[in-house]
């Protein structure tokens, strides 16, 4: 296994077709968001989002026959009032220390794991490197955020071997956050409910995974494929050598995906008023999570955007009732949280030092395309 196994293949050689592949990862994110917001309504989730009121004030929407606007105004008066209530900023600034708080617990996970797979240097130089690539993965499509991860401990001095797998342990425990969740969520709602709403989310993972069957794609975190066995085989022998280990471990996992679970709680209720009634039961909104995960499991858009909000959404897209616009709403805003924090880590660890940049990691998967074609 080298250094580049962490990395995935598109289907075709070096860079150009690296950006065929980005350029259509794009367009499917673009269409999952398209039919999301289509369904939903795309009036409410702008006037609910508070994004009408800067597009009226800079002349976007025309609210009244004296203003300006390239849109001739809005459908109803209930959107404007909307978009003029007030946001909790302050639940917001705290939402996004929370999801930081999630990604600084998954990278002390990280560092344990690397720390018992014998990967070289010191653990802050570990969680670094997790968190560098971490916040590429809100952004970049195809896992390219393992991709940076394992290329910054391999040119820290770790081996190729141990980096790799350091990285697919990393992603097993994240499968084991949505198993555990997922029991969660069954115990509190019932068979029904469960899997009313959560068919939806791996209807999406299927339909994805056979696209990536058929196609030849595979990214980093391929359901079936070597780099979630070879995970899931560390973990066993990791129990078997080290028993106390594994449970802190499976600790770190349960406790980061409770800190995410009240960063969307919290974020949520930020933009919850007495007139925007956004807010859905606690139970919901954790299958609701949970089910945003599986959606984006492979990551074939850029940060699986437009796949989590899919899942997350149509958490309660039973039979022929709509999608909710409560839970569509709360899905973007939990991704533009997301990819916001996502992108501060990463330049925060970037300028810090992770002795790797997105160049490298582009160049090291093509380079992996290649090898896998030869």
């Amino acid at each position: 296994m080298t250094a580049s196994s962490v990395t995935a293949r598109t289907g075709g050689t070096g860079t150009g077709n690296l950006f065929a592949a980005v350029v259509l990862s794009c367009l499917l994110a673009v269409l999952f968001l398209t039919a999301l917001v289509y369904r939903a309504g795309a009036w409410d989730i702008v006037a609910m989002t508070r994004l009408l009121d800067p597009l009226i004030a800079g002349g976007i929407v025309q609210y009244h026959d004296q203003d300006p606007g390239f849109i001739h105004g809005i459908p109803d008066l209930y959107l404007y009032q909307y978009a003029k209530d007030p946001i909790d900023w302050r639940l917001v600034f705290f939402s996004a220390l929370v999801f930081m708080g999630y990604a600084g617990l998954k990278a002390v996970q990280f560092a344990r794991i690397a720390r018992a797979y014998n990967v070289g240097g010191p653990e802050g130089s570990h969680a670094r490197s997790f968190l560098y690539g971490f916040g590429l993965d809100q952004v970049l499509p195809f896992k390219l955020g393992a991709v940076a991860t394992a290329t910054s401990l391999a040119r820290q001095g770790a081996s190729a071997e141990r980096a790799a797998s350091a990285v697919f342990v990393s992603d097993a425990f994240t499968v084991f956050e949505i198993i555990v969740f997922g029991a969660v969520g069954l115990f509190l709602l019932g068979w029904s409910t469960w899997l009313g709403q959560i068919v939806w989310a791996f209807l999406i993972f299927g339909m994805l995974y056979a696209l990536v069957r058929g196609s030849g794609t595979q990214t980093a975190l391929t359901l079936g494929q070597r780099p979630l066995r070879t995970g899931f085989t560390a973990i066993r022998a990791l129990a078997n050598e080290r028993p106390g280990e594994l449970l802190t471990l499976c600790v770190l996992s349960i406790l980061a995906f409770l800190v995410l679970d009240v960063g969307v709680y919290t974020l949520m209720t930020a933009f919850d008023s007495v007139t925007v009634l956004i807010k859905v039961d606690s139970s919901v909104l954790l299958m609701a999570l949970v089910s945003g995960y599986v959606a984006r499991l492979i990551p074939m858009t850029p940060g699986g955007i437009g796949q989590f909000e899919m899942g997350f959404a149509t958490a309660l897209f039973v039979g022929a009732q709509d999608v909710s616009v409560s839970l569509t709403v709360i899905a973007i805003l939990v991704s533009a949280l997301r990819v916001a924090t996502g992108l501060i880590l990463t330049m925060v660890t970037g300028a810090l030092g992770v002795h790797t940049n997105v160049r490298e990691v582009v160049s090291v998967f093509s380079e992996a395309q290649q090898a896998e074609r030869a």
